[in-house]
Order: C-alpha cells, then sequence, then structure tokens
C-alpha cells in the first residue's frame, strides 16, 4: 500500500512538474527547465519520504489502539517496566511476592514433567515468562539492577572457570 501511494504521488509530481516546466516562458532552454525539474523532484522525492514517515507511523499507531485484535503487539523494555511498575502499585508488594512464588513453582512443575518425557515445550516457556515478568517487578521494588548484572557476572566467570577446570584437569 504504502509503495503504491509512493509511485502515484512520485508519478503525479512528474508529470505535473513537467507540464508546468514545458509551458513555463522565464527559463531560456530546455535544459535549464530539465535541470530544475530534477531538483524539484529531488524536494518531492524528500516530501513523499516523509509523508512515507509519517504515513508508517500512523499504521503503528493505529495498531496501538486497536489493541488486541489479532495483531500482536510489541511491548517495548521502556513499557514493561512501566507495566510492571503499575502492577506493583495496584497489587501490592505483598501479592506479587506470592504471585512470583506461585509462578516459580508452576515453572518447577513443568520442567519436572518434561524430565519425565512430557513434550511441554510450549508450557515451559510460558511459565519462564511468567517467572520473568514477575522477577522483573522484584527487581524494581527492591532497586537492585546494577547489583544483580554485578553478581551475574561474578557467578558467569566463575562457571566459566570451573568448565574451564573440568575440561583441563
Amino acid at each position: 500500500m504504502y509503495e503504491e501511494l509512493v509511485k502515484t504521488l512520485r508519478s503525479d509530481c512528474m508529470l505535473y512538474l513537467f507540464a508546468d516546466k514545458l509551458v513555463a516562458t522565464h527559463f531560456e532552454t530546455a535544459a535549464n527547465a530539465i535541470e530544475d525539474l530534477k531538483k524539484q523532484l529531488d524536494r518531492y522525492d524528500d516530501y513523499i519520504k516523509l509523508n512515507g514517515e509519517v504515513i508508517e507511523r500512523l499504521t503503528k499507531k493505529v495498531k496501538e489502539l486497536k489493541g488486541n485484535e489479532g495483531i500482536d503487539m510489541e511491548v517495548t523494555d521502556k513499557e514493561a517496566t512501566e507495566i510492571c511498575k503499575d502492577a506493583l502499585y495496584h497489587y501490592g508488594i505483598s501479592n506479587q511476592t506470592s504471585k512470583a512464588i506461585e509462578e516459580m513453582s508452576e515453572l518447577t512443575k513443568e520442567i519436572c514433567k518434561w524430565k519425565e518425557g512430557a513434550d511441554n515445550k510450549a508450557q515451559i516457556i510460558e511459565e519462564m515468562t511468567d517467572v520473568y515478568i514477575m522477577l522483573k517487578q522484584m527487581v524494581i521494588y527492591f532497586d537492585c539492577l546494577t547489583e544483580i548484572y554485578q553478581m551475574r557476572n561474578k557467578k558467569l566467570k566463575r562457571l566459566k572457570t570451573r568448565i574451564f577446570e573440568e575440561e583441563n584437569p
């Protein structure tokens, strides 16, 4: 749709400019008229590009406004953080810590089923997502993102060392 609109706009602009320039009497030569036409087409290309970007932004906004009508909406990291803050405020930390424990328990249950031979990858992914969202809320509440990154780095380095030592006795 967008590409057709751009082609139509560009074609209409070219025809209009060409006709306008051919009848213009203030140009001494056809070469000057053609050069001016090229410059104006470049400006119209910029205009079309700008309008294309506006159309894309409007299309994205319409999709956002439609909500859950079968449109897969992207949630940015910033929006996810805001949603988690809203959940903490709305439900309270006591309820959310209980919910975090519940979600971790459900993930544990699905992993145990998988270890016993169940084909439940989709359920594991769903429960991992729930745990991830709850952990994000805990990080926000305890304001500990920096500490988590520091601890993660320490533990990953330790894991790397262990693997190396086990592979190279």
